[in-house]
């Protein structure tokens, strides 16, 4: 039987092949609940990965055509493209892990911060000149066809 130090791909084979047939005695437990633990994390983690792109684009086209018109021009049409793409990649996260719906608030909060130092990096632009907090609500943000307003 393959370790899980050795070769995760083929401890996690033979795990499922194991818990299938109900060998429940041959299990390696504590690396099995682990696992399942790890599962849930990865999902959350790439859902609000996801947000943070989603987040960083959506600042670039908030503050791109005002600040930097030329950027813009150049790159506000992959700017949308890639919302529109995250949005796509939240919504199937989100069927497929309903739950992680409470969560999203929190995961806005925290990749803001990240997201609004990119898009500073990215553009440059000051960042007194971007938002201290989330100026839009998580609900338009997933709506699948709302940009922001330019900067004012």
């Amino acid at each position: 039987m393959t370790r899980y130090e050795d070769d995760l791909y083929a401890w996690s084979t033979e795990q499922a092949a194991l818990l299938k047939a109900g060998h429940m005695a041959l299990l390696d437990l504590p690396h099995v609940i682990e696992e399942l633990g790890n599962v849930g994390m990865s999902e959350y983690s790439e859902l609000s990965n996801h947000l943070g792109i989603l987040l960083s684009h959506l600042l670039k086209l908030h503050l791109g055509q005002e600040h930097k018109p030329h950027d813009f021009a150049r790159a506000g049409r992959g700017w949308w493209l890639t919302c529109r793409e995250q949005r796509v990649q939240i919504a199937k996260k989100l069927r497929r892990n309903p739950t992680l719906h409470k969560d999203l608030e929190t995961m806005c909060t925290d990749e803001y911060e990240g997201a609004r130092l990119n898009c500073a990096q990215y553009l440059p632009i000051a960042e007194d000149l971007i938002p201290l907090t989330c100026p839009w609500n998580v609900e338009e943000m997933l709506t699948m066809n709302w940009f922001p307003e330019l900067a004012q």
